[in-house]
């Protein structure tokens, strides 16, 4: 039991982390986008890329830490 209840915390933390650095290249993009009107579209789509990437990551891992874990 304490077993899970480490890798439940370390998930949690891994969780925290990601959506910390989705949140962190968001404002990043926007502040981007606010403070240069010179960003190409391709720049623009990598960024938008990589935020997405992040979200759907962030949203994998919090959909498994509410699952109940099967042995």
């Amino acid at each position: 039991m304490q077993t899970n209840v480490i890798e439940v915390e370390a998930n949690r933390s891994a969780s925290s982390k990601l959506k910390a650095k989705a949140k962190k290249a968001e404002r990043k993009m926007k502040s981007k986008e606010e403070g240069s009107s010179s960003n190409t579209k391709n720049d623009n789509q990598k960024i938008y890329g990589i935020t997405s990437l992040l979200k759907n990551l962030s949203n994998r891992i919090s959909k498994i830490e509410t699952q109940p874990r099967t042995i």
